[in-house]
């Protein structure tokens, strides 16, 4: 009697431990799978001077996801450019004279920069 209810035990215990293993299998599978998932690159930043209307023909295809890399991509482009135009106006603030007019164009014309990689950030959201 006591072998019988061993017997039962044991293929409960085994039915028991397959079901849990199958059940966890495809969460395993997922977590494995975003783990070796790459940052996607964007597209089209690789040329920050394209004109506004050729970028609105290369993201007129894709889709809202492919957009969403695409805007970041842009977005960190402009961040960077801003992080150039306050280190030249922080360059700016301690010069003098004919050296303090120099950074200061700088600083315009890299604004004009800024505000064509906005457009080109809008075209794409």
């Amino acid at each position: 009697m006591r072998f019988v209810q061993f017997i039962t035990n044991q293929r409960f215990f085994t039915v028991f431990v397959l079901v849990g293993a199958i059940t966890l299998i495809p969460i395993f599978g997922a977590i494995a799978e975003s783990e070796n998932k790459s940052e996607p690159t964007p597209l089209t930043t690789n040329n920050p001077n394209m004109s506004k209307g050729e970028l609105a023909y290369r993201v007129e295809p894709l889709t809202k996801d492919d957009l969403l890399i695409e805007a970041k991509g842009w977005q960190q482009v402009l961040k960077a450019h801003v992080g150039q135009v306050s280190e030249v106006q922080i360059q700016a603030l301690a010069a003098e004279g004919d050296e303090k007019t120099n950074l200061l164009e700088s600083v315009n014309k890299l604004k004009a920069e800024q505000t064509a990689l906005v457009d080109r950030l809008k075209v794409v959201i």
